[in-house]
């Protein structure tokens, strides 16, 4: 089975992320300037734990921190390659993003040891970060596709990072070429 196919079996629907055609979308439900990214360009699932209205561990008790999530998380393949994004949406304050990604990341790596114990996955994936912060005000006029610059970090040195700017899209054959670039 594939890691998405894994995936799509492992969550419950109600958790996972909407879709608009061959778009997922991630939206930041706070009042926010960079309220949605939608996600597109290969095999995929997604979900979030971000739900209003539900604790993303309800048998937890709110210490700092200890709640806080992703806006979304998908899992691709793209070439043979198997992806898991854990995807926070900012407005201009990108300081606490990289403890959310962090965070997505333990959960992941969780997740990764029960699927291997159980036999559900015996595969490999590669974790990335996506920082998302605030789409340009500017209305594109859809006669040309911008293929963004993704700049790829090794910081923290677990996993790549990128910090996506003033993008309303993601297209993940853009991002798996410039991970594999990097």
């Amino acid at each position: 089975m594939s890691l998405v196919n894994t995936f799509d079996a492992l969550i419950q629907d109600d958790w996972k992320l909407p879709r608009d055609g061959a778009f997922w979308l991630i939206r930041e439900e706070n009042n926010t300037s960079n309220p949605l990214l939608k996600v597109t360009g290969a095999k995929a699932t997604g979900f979030s734990l971000d739900k209003s209205g539900a604790k993303p561990w309800p048998f937890l008790k709110a210490l700092e921190g200890v709640l806080k999530v992703c806006d979304g998380i998908v899992v691709s393949q793209i070439e043979g390659r198997s992806y898991v994004l854990a995807i926070e949406m900012k407005s201009d304050n990108t300081t606490k993003a990289g403890k959310q990604i962090y965070s997505t990341w333990l959960l992941t790596e969780w997740l990764r040891g029960l699927l291997k114990l159980h036999g559900h996955w015996d595969g490999d994936w590669r974790f990335c970060g996506v920082i998302s912060s605030t789409p340009r005000r500017q209305e594109s006029k859809g006669t040309s596709r911008h293929v963004p610059s993704l700049q790829v970090y090794r910081d923290p040195p677990k996993y790549p990072l990128i910090h996506l700017r003033n993008q309303q899209k993601l297209n993940l054959i853009d991002l798996d070429n410039a991970l594999e670039a990097a």
